[in-house]
């Protein structure tokens, strides 16, 4: 049998006029000595939260895991965030990470930006070299 501790606090709140504001944070470990299997993590960790505001949001995540590799944590996560005013005119973006046990380390990120009319402006790039920078109608 293993130790598990997790945690878990969710807030929502609503006003009268028509703004909402709402987030999770949720958190779990397990005894970091507990087999595995590939791909499962001792310890991760969850954020999100959103924001309302008459035709307007805000909205985020950002996940993130630990795993016990003997000598060392391998860790890896993604968060995203979007910010959109009422006329759809917004930005996302994004990143994905990779952290080894040895230090090594990956990651890649992305954008979007949108003018509410359709057209679209991706970018992104990886720190293995991967870049893009395209517009989409």
């Amino acid at each position: 049998m293993f130790n598990q501790q997790d945690l878990e606090k969710w807030w929502e709140h609503y006003d009268a006029s028509g703004q909402a504001k709402k987030w999770a944070h949720k958190w779990c470990s397990i005894d970091p000595q507990t087999q595995l299997e590939a791909g499962h993590a001792h310890v991760w960790h969850e954020r999100w939260g959103e924001y309302d505001r008459r035709g307007g949001s805000m909205k985020y995540t950002d996940k993130w895991a630990e795993r016990s590799e003997g000598d060392g944590w391998t860790k890896w996560g993604d968060k995203w965030d979007e910010n959109f005013d009422p006329n759809s005119h917004g930005v996302k973006q994004a990143e994905t990470w990779w952290e080894g046990k040895h230090g090594e380390r990956w990651n890649r990120t992305w954008g979007e930006q949108h003018n509410g009319f359709g057209w679209v402006h991706k970018y992104g790039k990886s720190s293995s070299g991967e870049h893009w920078d395209t517009h989409v109608d």
